[in-house]
């Protein structure tokens, strides 16, 4: 073996160990600024309320005391920094003499001058404030794709604007600059192994393996070369695989029978995707909300990886038919298909709007969340980010060319399907409207399906009956 090649797989390896090192450190690091940005937001806005509450209250000058003293909880909660809770029995005694003291008048008019002056302070300020929104809102999109390309394993792609961000936010613990720099180098390797991965599936297919009995020993290697060319092949494969964002290319990836020591590297595989399923757990009991979501998602996509490989392997060995029955299958996803007030689901309504091929597109959508089939890549999948109000529940969207699919997830393995557009511009003001008017509209339902759902309360019936709808849609 060429000893130079060697020393560079070996880099390879050690920097490997050193990217999950990495990685364990920036999906620490992203929570806390995600969670720190997301305070500031909600500052900003919270900043932006009371102004606005402000500039109304000051509409009806010679009304200032009445209005504030008929305040609701929530304004009262808002403005609490400017009026504690004593100052509201007080501003009571002064309206008693509303209309009949001109004390009262007098009062007020100095309590109105007061607030202009606070007002305008506050508006002065705010003005800065809008500044350090626009910078927060893209702060946090930005660190939502780094996690995201980390997530599916595409760290290498980070652009210019994410790496500056990473290195922000790393406090020193992790030299950014040196590793991005290996990142670039070693992905380029990384290619070359697999291109060399790909060579070599193609020459085993067109050799014949002897048919011969062997035992277990033979099938080992046992030379120090053979090991070392077996250890480097799995771990090409393994690459291969985890790099996957779609069920259906699997097959591409994964060894042919005939390939030597194909039953060795299809268990180091499954070994690999159960250590992974384990990572990833332990990332989700520590997460909640949006990330909660993320993880439990990649769980399943992983779950499921695992079962195909497993079948395989039980096939390759033979197992009777009978025992690969009782072992679990691939899991589809079970689609609910959320209700309108008026009857039929939502899905049925909009694909009336649609023509003939972008239907086709929305079918086969809507076929691959079935499967769990998706590409787990931006271009084809992703959370609905693009409004700040959408936020009353976790959106998610799958695109083909202009055409989308809406849903959201309920449970493991159970999606709810909301909505179906073509969205043409990615800045809609029409289209953003209709998908926040759509998400107040089934909110109470998809509360409702996620108690059922976590409670395991969905009847029989019902899900026959959704079955019954998806089946309906994918032969249309």
């Amino acid at each position: 073996m060429n000893p130079k090649s060697f020393s560079l797989e070996e880099k390879f390896q050690a920097f490997l160990k050193e990217k999950t090192r990495y990685e364990t450190i920036l999906i620490e690091l992203i929570a806390q600024s995600l969670d720190s940005f997301k305070k500031e937001q909600d500052s900003l806005n919270k900043q932006r309320a009371q102004e606005h509450l402000l500039r109304k209250l000051l509409s009806q000058k010679d009304r200032v005391i009445m209005q504030i003293v008929s305040w609701n909880k929530s304004q009262k909660e808002l403005m609490s920094d400017f009026f504690p809770e004593k100052h509201y029995d007080e501003l009571k005694e002064i309206s008693r003499f509303y209309s009949i003291s001109p004390q009262y008048i007098e009062v007020n008019g100095k309590f109105a001058e007061l607030l202009s002056q606070l007002y305008d302070e506050m508006k002065k300020n705010n003005e800065h404030a809008r500044e350090d929104k626009k910078r927060i809102e893209q702060k946090i999109s930005v660190l939502r794709s780094v996690r995201s390309k980390m997530m599916s394993k595409k760290l290498y792609s980070l652009t210019e604007e994410e790496q500056k961000v990473v290195t922000e936010i790393s406090e020193s613990k992790i030299d950014c600059e040196e590793f991005f720099k290996d990142l670039a180098i070693y992905y380029q390797y990384d290619q070359e192994r697999k291109d060399l991965l790909i060579a070599r599936q193609k020459q085993a297919e067109m050799e014949t393996m002897e048919q011969q009995s062997v035992s277990v020993e033979e099938l080992l290697p046992n030379s120090e070369y053979e090991q070392d060319v077996y250890h480097q092949d799995q771990e090409l494969y393994w690459d291969h695989v985890k790099s996957l964002e779609s069920l259906t290319h699997l097959n591409d990836v994964l060894p042919q029978e005939s390939a030597k020591y194909y039953a060795q590297i299809m268990s180091y595989i499954l070994e690999k995707l159960e250590s992974e399923i384990e990572e990833y757990q332990v990332f989700a009991q520590a997460s909640s909300g949006e990330d909660l979501e993320d993880m439990e998602n990649q769980i399943g996509f992983y779950q499921n990886m695992q079962r195909e490989v497993q079948e395989r392997l039980l096939r390759y060995y033979e197992i009777p038919e009978e025992e690969l029955i009782q072992k679990e299958a691939h899991v589809k996803n079970k689609i609910i298909f959320v209700e309108r007030p008026s009857g039929g689901d939502y899905l049925t309504a909009d694909l009336k709007e649609f023509d003939r091929e972008n239907r086709e597109r929305v079918i086969k959508l809507l076929d691959q969340l079935a499967n769990d089939s998706y590409p787990r890549d931006m271009e084809h999948f992703r959370r609905f980010v693009n409004s700040d109000k959408v936020t009353i529940f976790p959106v998610y969207e799958l695109k083909k060319f202009q055409t989308r699919l809406l849903f959201t997830y309920l449970g493991s393995h159970h999606i709810a399907v909301f909505m179906a557009l073509i969205k043409k511009a990615d800045k809609s003001t029409s289209i953003l409207n209709r998908i926040e008017n759509r998400i107040k509209d089934i909110l109470p339902q998809i509360v409702s399906l996620k108690k059922q759902v976590s409670e395991n309360m969905l009847s029989e019936n019902y899900l026959k009956e959704q079955e019954q709808r998806l089946d309906e849609h994918l032969t249309k």
